[in-house]
């Protein structure tokens, strides 16, 4: 790329990760959007690194033909005066200086112990770091340590590049990586050209039943889900739908398993599409032959199976077909990433271009496809607003409600729940929903835990030494007394004269680093989409009534306020009698 925003950020990527091995971390990710140029950004990287390191090598991982591919090109390109080879399965050339590898052939340890001296190793679509092959590349290396140890003084560095820093089984990511020290959204990139805008249109198939098919790993079970849309005739839907609605597009299409993509193509030739599918078993030349005639428009549609995930390029394709439905957030926007990229060719200038989702969403609306508008960080607003027909739509809808909003108060703009916090500037600038209890206890609830700031021992300095400010230290303690937590029920993380703003901060990063899965997930979040729902459940009914604040409940309350007027009095019962005996034990 060569516009002046894209060096920008570029730079920006480089520096905040070196930024981040100074402050003696390691393990470091970005998470930049599909079409902006991740490949670019780690190229340069490995040219920096190894003008800085001479001597030390760069490892560059990666798990798929066409991302090898795409690496040690822009690699070549960019690291000038360096040799760049390959290591994978025939090809063996690990006395570059760049060493891209297939992640496959990285399982043997014979061919690891042959790539020696490495400084730096960079993971392309690190999102798929937590699997073991790649643990073990890591441990080899030096980037982690054995069975969670620490990792070697002499170990690797470690960046890791991917769109989407989330998986949808249990594994933690936070167990590799230490910190996300640079990020761009989507919506950055439509605005700034890097990306073209989004539109989508629902898919219904009526005799489809996300019910009768199984989840493994947080997604749905893919024989099961081919069975599904089989029977419901889901081929023919979709492709009707293409005909109706993007005949002049060229797309890409994704299913279950290689059986159901070879329906849906059959489905679509029915109806006079040219169509081909690309699978695992598609051999290289072959494949090669029908991205060629995708993109002459030979071939309108080509469908895989859990091919083009990853490392797929070809900016002509303005339809992406979701043939597969998915509970993972991170597979849609993979997907739906494949219909992003500009059209440079086509005459046709990029803010007049757009990507059409064709989403099949089924009759279970929790288990059936996300809408499209969850590729932002945005809440669900489609369906509410009917008259918005793009991302970026969505999105400015957003800002002028937050704007209205903060028109209408008196207040500073902060977050407002069913507890007093418009005076408290650092709740504003948290991203959690911190909570009071009825003593003024300042705590955010995990699943299994409350995070509570106590009273330190030490006070700050201020400008005016005869008043100085009070000073934060952060407790543990568990929600259930029969249930502690490591064999403690209340426990000390962090002591010191942490201002609230630090101490605050320290404990939202105590749920967010490895060890904090301890306390359980953390669904506080501010702009989390259910909190904004109307539709109070009958159990959160029961749940006021047997704590005795029933009637608190006022008409037009969201689930979220309803949630927190729940959690904001059971942490009432629980923390401050703790607080109560602090204060007896503890006069100062």
């Amino acid at each position: 790329m060569s516009t002046v925003e894209d060096r920008a950020y570029q730079r920006e990527a480089i520096e905040a990760l070196h930024d981040g091995w100074r402050s003696g971390k390691r393990a470091l990710a970005v998470v930049l959007p599909t079409g902006t140029g991740k490949t670019t950004v780690f190229s340069l990287l490995a040219a920096r690194f190894l003008d800085e390191h001479p001597g030390k090598r760069v490892l560059v991982l990666a798990h798929t033909e066409e991302l090898i591919t795409q690496a040690t090109l822009r690699l070549r390109g960019i690291v000038t005066g360096k040799r760049v080879g390959i290591v994978k399965a025939h090809l063996n050339q690990p006395t570059a200086h760049v060493v891209v590898a297939s992640v496959a052939t990285l399982r043997n340890a014979k061919r690891r112990n042959q790539i020696r001296n490495v400084g730096l190793v960079i993971c392309d679509e690190t999102h798929r770091a937590a699997a073991s092959t790649y643990q073990a590349i890591f441990e080899h290396y030096g980037v982690i340590g054995p069975d969670g140890e620490q990792a070697p003084a002499d170990g690797a560095l470690l960046a890791g590049f991917t769109a989407t820093f989330v998986r949808s089984d249990k594994r933690k990511l936070g167990d590799t990586f230490e910190d996300v020290v640079y990020t761009k959204s989507i919506e950055w990139a439509i605005r700034n050209g890097f990306l073209i805008n989004f539109r989508g249109k629902r898919v219904i198939v009526p005799d489809l039943d996300l019910k009768r098919v199984g989840t493994r790993g947080g997604d749905f079970k893919d024989a099961e889900l081919a069975e599904e849309l089989e029977r419901s005739l889901a081929p023919q839907v979709v492709a009707e739908a293409y005909i109706e609605h993007a005949a002049d597009r060229k797309g890409i299409g994704f299913a279950p398993t290689v059986e159901s993509a070879h329906l849906y193509a059959d489905a679509f030739r029915e109806l006079g599409i040219s169509t081909e599918v690309v699978s695992g078993r598609t051999p290289d030349a072959e494949r090669r032959l029908i991205v060629k005639k995708l993109k002459s428009g030979e071939i309108r549609v080509v469908w895989n199976c859990a091919v083009f995930t990853e490392g797929f390029d070809e900016p002509s394709i303005s339809v992406v077909i979701m043939g597969r439905p998915t509970r993972s957030a991170g597979l849609y926007v993979q997907m739906a990433g494949r219909g992003g990229r500009p059209d440079k060719e086509s005459g046709v200038p990029v803010r007049d271009q757009d990507c059409l989702l064709l989403d099949v969403t089924g009759v279970s609306r929790d288990m059936s496809l996300r809408a499209w508008i969850d590729l932002s960080s945005s809440p669900e607003v489609v369906g509410q607003h009917e008259e918005l027909e793009t991302l970026l739509d969505a999105e400015e809808l957003l800002d002028e409600i937050e704007e209205r909003q903060a028109s209408e108060s008196d207040e500073p703009e902060e977050y407002i729940g069913v507890t007093e916090v418009v005076d408290f500037d650092p709740i504003a600038r948290s991203e959690y929903s911190w909570m009071r209890t009825d003593g003024g206890t300042l705590f955010l609830p995990a699943q299994f835990a409350y995070l509570v700031l106590v009273p330190g021992q030490h006070q700050l300095s201020g400008a005016d030494a005869t008043e100085p400010e009070p000073t934060w230290d952060v407790m543990f303690l568990s929600k259930d007394v029969l249930s502690p937590i490591g064999g403690e029920q209340a426990g000390l993380l962090f002591a010191g004269a942490w201002s609230i703003e630090e101490a605050m901060s320290r404990a939202e990063q105590a749920l967010e680093e490895p060890g904090g899965e301890r306390f359980g997930s953390l669904n506080t979040g501010k702009k989390a989409s259910w909190r904004r729902v109307r539709e109070i459940s009958a159990a959160q009914v029961r749940h006021l009534s047997r704590l005795g604040i029933a009637e608190k409940l006022v008409a037009g309350m969201t689930k979220g306020q309803v949630s927190d007027l729940i959690e904001q009095r059971k942490a009432t019962q629980r923390i401050d009698f703790i607080m109560s005996m602090i204060s007896t034990t503890n006069p100062s």
